[in-house]
């Protein structure tokens, strides 16, 4: 069997730890595992990046090469401000996901997504999501994906199911159409 997890990230608590688990795992019964992940912190040969952006200006330009860094430099030191430097040259290089998100609309614009099967060495049997969100996943490659390879997705909190917040803290919104999110600073809404 060959399985490949997509992952937010490949070390931590929560979905992180049960996807890292679950690659152990399979490992151990002597399964094929890999994990494509949007934040890489080891130098395991098994876990790459989706890229940002596959397309050959980008990876021609360096643009491809420097988000890779800067994602990893936001995983390795949090809160030291990489994400916002990652985010600021990422609507710089995509002008319609600044403007969209001044809309309102979540960024999904990440075309390395569509080709994520790709990056294991060998198709997986088995595609095995975990966390879509976080800034490196565009779920309009889902259909696509699964029509090539079976595909499971594991729920670990409510953004699939919400306007797009991991939690609603107390909020119903998500029941009826989002706008206007009283835990976002204002101008900062979603929209599924």
């Amino acid at each position: 069997m060959k399985v490949l997890q997509v992952a937010t990230v490949e070390t931590g608590g929560g979905a992180a730890a049960i996807a890292g688990a679950l690659h152990r795992g399979y490992r151990a019964r002597g399964c094929q595992s890999w994990q494509a992940v949007g934040q890489k912190t080891s130098d395991d040969t098994d876990v790459c990046v989706v890229p940002d952006d596959d397309r050959s200006l980008q990876r021609a330009s360096g643009y491809v090469a420097v988000q890779r860094a800067l994602r990893g430099m936001a995983a390795r030191h949090p809160g030291q401000g990489w994400g916002l430097v990652r985010r600021t040259l990422r609507r710089a290089m995509h002008p319609r996901v600044w403007w969209e998100e001044r809309r309102g609309i979540e960024d999904f614009e990440f075309p390395g997504s569509h080709h994520v099967l790709d990056l294991a060495p060998e198709i997986p049997d088995v595609l095995h999501c975990h966390n879509l969100h976080g800034g490196y996943f565009d779920l309009r490659a889902l259909a696509a994906l699964s029509h090539r390879v079976p595909t499971a997705l594991t729920l670990h909190d409510a953004w699939m199911m919400s306007g797009h917040c991991a939690h609603s803290l107390g909020c119903d919104r998500w029941t009826s159409g989002c706008g206007a999110c009283p835990t976002r600073p204002k101008g900062a809404t979603r929209a599924a």
